[in-house]
């Protein structure tokens, strides 16, 4: 198997999660959205707990109890989450400008669900070094631009019908 392909799948795999994560925010809103507390953040557990405000989407992390400050400090913790906020939010942008890496992931899961390889790192392997991959990919983009354009048709003869 070769290092380079599985590397790039599991660097793909990543990326693709954060999209799944950030798919509905954009930019602009990011931070309204990631920077909630609330039920969001507590449990059962961390009910007579402060409330976090730890980032949507981020794993519950532990603020210790009255004489314990937990691992990080308020402060430190709030720095935490405001750099958190800073990666998804730079992730988000690199996501947009690189359409392609949505493209590439889908396609390689849909190959993965029709396929079921019994080795699935071999299969990701030989499927990310495959030659005819940039075809594939730029199909995929085609396919991805006239359905959105097709999808903005759409929203402007509903517009004009409601006026």
């Amino acid at each position: 198997m070769s290092n380079n392909g599985f590397l790039l799948f599991e660097s793909i795999i990543i990326r693709y999660s954060e999209l799944q994560a950030l798919k509905e925010l954009t930019v602009i809103d990011a931070p309204a959205k990631l920077f909630r507390g609330g039920s969001h953040c507590s449990n059962e557990k961390m009910a007579d707990q402060p409330k976090t405000n730890c980032p949507h989407g981020m794993e519950k992390y532990d603020l210790g109890g009255p004489n314990d400050l937990g691992a990080l400090s308020k402060d430190q913790q709030e720095k935490l989450n405001k750099h958190k906020i800073q990666v998804r939010m730079a992730n988000e942008k690199y996501l947009r400008e690189h359409p392609e890496v949505d493209c590439m992931v889908s396609s390689f899961l849909k190959e993965v669900f029709l396929q079921r390889p019994e080795d699935i790192r071999e299969f990701a392997a030989s499927y990310f070094n495959d030659p005819n991959l940039p075809d594939t990919v730029e199909e995929a983009l085609q396919a991805r631009e006239a359905k959105l354009h097709d999808m903005k048709v759409l929203r402007n003869i509903n517009h004009h019908h409601s006026n």
